[in-house]
């Protein structure tokens, strides 16, 4: 929990530091969205020092007891929107509820679709395994 100048720079780093990381795994399945997903994150971040959080995705999201503290004491990483802010449409505005009680953002959603479908590539087998281990099968009967 680094606050001021620093936060922010800390934030961006490790947003950069992320995205190198997952671009140097591109090639896997989902991680194009992943790093576009991070990129759109990375841009409302960079763009308002910090990411902008609705109200209405807090109250959505059962979290309506945290306003006054990202209003009054708002950190590098995410503080109450404002008419001030830029590209909001980008910003924490989804409030998904009880039991996950989150805000999420556009990026978010494009990140987590992209884990997900590395996710289950990762669990389905590839055609020529299941070939492969039929035909072994096959063999050693």
């Amino acid at each position: 929990p680094v606050g001021g100048t620093l936060g922010s720079v800390v934030l961006i780093a490790s947003f950069v530091l992320l995205t190198f990381t997952v671009v140097m795994n591109r090639r896997l399945p989902g991680f194009a969205l992943v790093v576009a997903g991070l990129c759109l994150n990375f841009l409302v971040i960079a763009v308002n020092q910090g990411m902008p959080v609705s109200r209405d995705a807090l109250v959505a999201s059962d979290q309506a007891e945290t306003i006054d503290d990202l209003r009054d004491a708002g950190g590098s990483k995410h503080h109450l929107a404002t008419s001030e802010d830029d590209l909001l449409f980008l910003a924490d505005q989804i409030g998904i509820p009880s039991p996950v009680r989150q805000a999420v953002s556009i990026g978010d959603i494009v990140a987590y679709t992209g884990v997900v479908w590395f996710v289950v590539a990762a669990m389905r087998r590839r055609e020529e395994e299941v070939r492969r281990d039929l035909r072994a099968a096959e063999v050693s009967t």
